[in-house]
């Protein structure tokens, strides 16, 4: 699952923290996105088979 506060094209920076999550950031560093690898789906731990991803603007 991927969800983005700004424009995705922007990212140049990749950081996993753990758990499954990583940290998309811009060019100044800042946090644009996260992506989370594993969902958690009826009780069980799967790879998300598809795509989802959500964008908020900020207008």
């Amino acid at each position: 699952m991927n969800v983005w506060f700004d424009d995705p094209k922007k990212e140049v920076v990749s950081e996993e923290i753990g758990d499954g999550v990583i940290l998309n950031k811009d060019n100044d560093g800042k946090i644009i996105g996260f992506e989370k690898i594993l969902v958690e789906l009826s009780r069980r731990m799967v790879i998300s088979p598809v795509p989802i991803e959500i964008y908020f603007s900020q207008s």
